[in-house]
């Protein structure tokens, strides 16, 4: 298994108990798809550089865990999928 960080953009007008459970759905995800799940960082409510879906600010997290590199191709489609993601991007650790 790899390393991995996803940092994800949430929809910033999410109310703090519906971000709570799509934070638990990404989870949910990276578990059911056989990953370790190792640590989540809520940066919070950020401005962005530029506008994404005409939308100036956005809710930042960052997801660290550990999978198979088969199984980013499931975790990348569902992603795609949810309507409360602006963006997202997964990169391999090095460390």
């Amino acid at each position: 298994m790899r390393k991995y960080e996803m940092m994800v953009l949430f929809d910033p007008t999410l109310e703090d108990e519906t971000l709570k459970e799509e934070v638990s759905k990404v989870e949910d995800l990276i578990k059911r798809e056989e990953g370790a799940l190792e640590k989540v960082d809520l940066w919070g409510r950020r401005r962005l550089a530029y506008p994404v879906n005409k939308k100036r600010e956005g809710i930042y997290a960052v997801f660290y865990f550990q999978a198979g590199p088969e199984r980013l191709k499931e975790i990348d489609r569902v992603m795609k999928i949810n309507q409360k993601v602006m963006r997202f991007m997964i990169v391999k650790r090095e460390d």
